[in-house]
């Protein structure tokens, strides 16, 4: 199942002065830490936002990656091919392992 974002707002009404009830904000509270558990899924993954690894690569999925590699930009397709930014001939350039 693809990722998709959460949708709705989180309920504010019962948050937005100290004369309000902690109890009834509860609900509000665990709406929102659900949206952001949500979120927080949706790092790194398909479809949802791009992470950035220990290597310094920003990752957008399982194996699509982008990074600086040797003082080249590159972008990782998969397991064996990626594209790379040569800065030594202003080249874009294809490449299968």
């Amino acid at each position: 199942m693809p990722y998709s974002f959460p949708t709705n707002p989180a309920n504010t009404t019962n948050l937005d002065a100290g004369t309000k009830s902690p109890a009834a904000a509860r609900p509000d509270l665990l709406a929102a830490l659900q949206n952001l558990n949500t979120l927080l899924l949706g790092l790194g993954v398909a479809g949802g936002f791009p992470v950035i690894d220990a290597n310094g690569q920003v990752v957008f999925g399982a194996s699509f990656l982008a990074g600086i590699i040797n003082g080249n930009s590159r972008i990782t397709l998969s397991s064996t091919a990626y594209l790379e930014f040569n800065r030594a001939t202003n080249a874009l350039e294809h490449f299968h392992r």
